[in-house]
C-alpha cells in the first residue's frame, strides 16, 4: 500500500496544544488533526473537507532528507507538517534544532518560506509527514488575510490578448455559425446506440467495436488494467464489455474515437491537440472518482462523460484555426478564444451529437466558480465546478481561484460524509498511469 494512515491516540486538549501525544500508536489521519494545524485552524469547514481529498502522507526513516536549503517554487511544490516522530532543521551555518511532533511548533508548516532556509531531515526512528500542495496552503493563508476578488465567468485563464485579425476572424465565424461541427465518430455513435438499447446484447456491442481494431485493442488492455482487472485475464471483446460495463465501454469508445477526429500537419498544433484532449481525460477521471466517493445523486459514468466533453469546443476551435494559421505566435490568441467561446461551441457540438441534457447543463455552468443552482441537492454542474477545482490542484495551479468558502458548489457537493481513504489526486494519478500504458 502506497500510503499509511495515522490518527490521534488521545483526545484534544486546549486549542493551543498539539493534539498528538507521545504514544506511537498508528491510527487514521483525521479532519480533527488537520484542524489543529495552521492555517487550517482558521479556515472554513469546506476548505478542510477539500484538503482531506488531496493530502498525502510520507513516512521517512531516521536521517532521511525531506528538504534542502535553497529549494524554491520552481522545484518545490509541497508544504510539510510533522505528524509523528521528530524533524531536525539544519541552517546554512550548521546550527541545528529539533522539532518534536508533540510540540506546538509542529502545528506550523516546516520551513515554509521560499527559498528554503533550512535542510530538514527525519530525526526519530519512525517519522510521518503530511504533504499538501504549496499553492493550496499559501492560498488559504492569503484567504485568511483578505477577501479575494475574482472573475466568475470561466475557470481557465490564459493571459492578455490584443485584438487582431485572427481573433476577429474566428469570433466572426463563431457568431455567424460557420464553424464546421464535427460529426460523432461512427463507431462511437453505433456503440452509444447499442449500449443504450436494452435489446442489444454483449455480443452485439463487441461486434461493433471489432470493426475498429485500434479501439478494440485499447478496450482489451483497459479491461486487464489494474483499475478494472479481476482474477481472470480477458482475451475477448465480449469478456471486456462484460467486465467494463456498458457505461464505461461507451465512454472509453467516445474518448478513443473522438481523440482521432482532430488532426493537423503542424507539429506544435498537433501536440496542443493531444495535450488538450489528455487534459479532458484527466478531468473525466477526476469527475468519475469524485462521483464514486460522493455517491448519490451522481452516476460515475455520467460524471466521466461530463468531464470528457467539458472542453470539446477547444478542439473545434483549434481544428478551425489550423486551416489558416500562419504565425504560431498567435496560438495564445487561439487559446484565449477557446477560453471565451469553448462552452458555447461545446454545447453546439453536443446538440449535434444528441448528448443528454444534463451533460450539456454541466458544460454550460461547470466553468463558473460562482454557479449556484439554489437547489438543495448538487447537480452535475456543481460536480464539474468541484472537478475543475481538483484539476487545478492536480496541476498545482491556484491563480484566480476564489476563496473556497465563496464557491457554492464546493460546499453543496462536499460535506462531512466525504471522507476518501486516499487522496483524490493520488487515486487519479494511479488510474491515469494505467491508461497511459495503452
Amino acid at each position: 500500500m502506497l500510503t499509511r494512515y495515522f490518527k490521534l491516540s488521545s483526545p484534544f486538549k486546549a486549542a493551543k496544544l498539539n493534539p498528538r501525544n507521545k504514544k506511537k500508536e498508528k491510527t487514521v489521519f483525521s479532519t480533527e488533526v488537520l484542524q489543529s494545524l495552521s492555517p487550517f485552524n482558521s479556515a472554513k469547514e469546506v476548505t478542510n473537507i477539500l484538503a482531506m481529498g488531496i493530502y498525502e502522507l510520507l513516512e521517512l526513516s531516521q536521517n532521511s532528507k525531506l528538504l534542502d536549503i535553497g529549494m524554491n517554487d520552481d522545484n518545490d511544490d509541497w508544504d510539510y507538517y510533522l505528524l509523528s516522530g521528530s524533524a531536525k532543521l539544519i541552517a546554512g551555518d550548521g546550527r541545528e534544532s529539533v522539532i518534536e511532533s508533540t510540540s506546538t511548533k509542529a502545528l506550523q508548516p516546516l520551513a515554509y518560506l521560499r527559498p528554503r532556509k533550512f535542510q530538514i531531515r527525519a530525526n526519530g526512528k519512525a517519522n510521518v509527514f503530511l504533504k499538501l500542495p504549496h499553492g493550496f496552503v499559501s492560498s488559504i493563508i492569503d484567504q485568511n488575510k483578505k477577501t479575494t476578488e475574482y472573475h466568475s465567468q470561466e475557470i481557465v485563464y490564459f493571459g492578455q490578448i490584443s485584438k487582431e485579425s485572427l481573433l476577429d476572424q474566428i469570433q466572426q465565424e463563431i457568431r455567424l455559425g460557420n464553424l464546421l461541427l464535427p460529426s460523432p465518430p461512427e463507431v462511437a455513435e453505433k456503440v452509444r446506440l447499442a449500449c443504450e438499447n436494452e435489446d442489444s446484447n454483449t455480443e452485439d456491442i463487441a461486434y461493433i467495436i471489432s470493426h475498429d481494431t485500434s479501439i478494440a485493442a485499447k478496450l482489451l488492455a483497459a479491461s486487464n488494467s489494474a483499475h478494472y482487472a479481476g482474477l481472470k485475464e480477458i482475451t475477448t471483446l465480449e469478456e471486456a464489455v462484460n467486465r467494463l460495463g456498458r457505461g464505461t465501454v461507451k465512454n472509453l469508445v467516445i474518448y478513443y474515437s473522438t481523440r482521432e477526429l482532430f488532426s493537423t500537419k503542424i507539429p506544435l498544433l498537433k501536440k496542443l491537440f493531444l495535450s488538450t484532449w489528455d487534459r479532458s481525460f484527466e478531468r473525466a477521471m477526476l469527475a468519475k472518482i469524485l462521483a464514486q466517493h460522493i455517491g448519490e445523486p451522481f452516476n460515475p459514468e455520467i460524471a466521466f462523460l461530463c468531464g470528457l466533453l467539458f472542453r470539446l469546443g477547444d478542439l473545434v476551435i483549434l481544428q478551425y484555426a489550423s486551416e489558416f494559421i500562419e504565425d504560431l505566435s498567435e496560438l495564445d490568441k487561439i487559446q484565449k478564444i477557446s477560453d471565451l467561446q469553448s462552452s458555447n461551441i461545446s454545447e453546439q457540438v453536443l446538440n449535434h451529437w444528441c448528448i443528454p441534457e444534463l451533460v450539456k447543463v454541466s458544460l454550460k455552468y461547470g466553468g463558473n466558480w460562482a454557479y449556484n443552482s439554489h437547489a438543495e441537492k448538487p447537480n452535475y454542474a456543481d460536480l464539474m465546478v468541484v472537478t475543475n477545482l481538483y484539476l487545478r490542484m492536480y496541476h498545482n495551479q491556484f491563480n484566480g481561484i476564489p476563496e473556497f468558502s465563496k464557491i457554492p458548489a464546493l460546499k453543496k457537493t462536499l460535506n462531512n460524509n466525504f471522507t476518501p481513504q486516499e487522496s483524490i489526486i493520488n487515486e487519479c494519478k494511479k488510474a491515469l498511469s494505467e491508461f497511459g500504458n495503452f
